[in-house]
């Protein structure tokens, strides 16, 4: 059996872009983590580092998937597997193979287009929203699963002992919640450390308050010593987060997180122990003044029981073994 792998058709497939493309690193992390179960073949951009076959195809989506769609032709087998990380953009191919099995392996984006016949979601959050918007409530699918993101550990330092501020990490945009923890922090008198790419100023803040240190964009080294040090990590996101990998990454430095109460927040972070989930501005404020209460301990043993790459992609192995055998519904 072959696992044709469709990769993200505007950058190779490399972990050298960990510290700020997480879509060009997934491909990635799922065939290091797989490739001794299954025969990988890998279609991409010239440069992608992988340690299977692959296939070098043009940047244009639709010379891409023309391309790709040739060569799945030439090797393709029976029962052989599609994986569209690329979701729907890569349509055009599955239709040209639906004899395969065609599967939207991380789905962590809109999933309202979500079409393949298999799909893996990052949290329930995102396969619940896809069977409302596509008015299925009443008729899920076997076939479907939900997957969450997973981590190494080793590219984490984990610390109980921390220094006093709160760090917001991530995309620097107001829908990342930009104002309230600028606004919880200095309510609460806590210094807040911004990390992300993006810019306060952008987002209509000439000077930045005196409790504000805006240090840019983090590098893996600069990811490790921000994250391990603070006391906590605020993501008062306002849309509905489809996982938020920066709290798996905050748990596995021992740090605490405080969150919003909608998305993918309430199956990643646990009330009390984990972090606090909140919903209204005096809830923000108390959680970042109650926040050393809570153990590093527990943040990194809740993240190292759900959310390595060895129970991660275990999880996986599991799911493509399914689809291979269609032992979804049998004693």
């Amino acid at each position: 059996m072959n696992v044709h792998v469709l990769s993200n058709p505007n950058r190779a497939t490399s972990p050298i872009y960990d510290d700020f493309d997480p879509f060009a690193v997934i491909v990635h992390k799922y065939i290091e983590n797989l490739k001794h179960k299954y025969n990988f073949i890998h279609y991409g951009l010239e440069g992608s580092q992988v340690d299977c076959d692959r296939y070098n195809l043009s940047p244009k989506l639709e010379d891409f998937n023309k391309e790709a769609s040739y060569l799945i032709g030439k090797r393709k087998q029976p029962g052989d597997i599609i994986l569209c990380f690329y979701g729907l953009s890569n349509k055009p191919v599955a239709d040209d193979h639906n004899d395969l099995f065609v599967i939207e392996p991380v789905i962590g984006y809109n999933p309202t287009g979500a079409f393949a016949p298999y799909k893996v979601f990052k949290s329930y959050a995102m396969m619940n929203y896809y069977y409302g918007f596509n008015n299925r409530i009443d008729s899920p699918s076997w076939f479907d699963d939900v997957i969450p993101y997973g981590e190494d550990p080793n590219n984490f330092d984990f610390k109980t002992e921390k220094e006093d501020y709160v760090l917001m990490f991530g995309r620097i945009v107001k829908s990342k919640g930009l104002d309230i923890a600028i606004q919880t922090t200095g309510q609460a008198g806590v210094k807040l450390v911004i990390a992300g790419l993006g810019h306060p100023m952008l987002h209509g803040y000439q000077e930045l308050p005196p409790h504000v240190e805006f240090i840019g964009f983090c590098n893996k080294d600069e990811r490790r010593k921000v994250m391990s040090n603070a006391k906590a990590l605020i993501a008062p996101t306002y849309y509905m987060e489809p996982f938020g990998n920066m709290i798996i990454e905050s748990y596995l430095s021992g740090t605490p997180v405080i969150t919003t109460d909608w998305g993918a927040f309430p199956e990643t972070v646990v009330q009390g122990v984990t972090g606090f989930r909140c919903r209204e501005y005096r809830e923000f404020v108390k959680a970042i003044e109650k926040i050393e209460e809570l153990d590093p301990n527990d943040c990194y043993q809740y993240a190292m029981k759900n959310y390595t790459h060895e129970v991660v992609y275990k999880k996986h192995d599991e799911y493509l073994q399914k689809i291979s055998t269609m032992n979804f519904y049998r004693q």
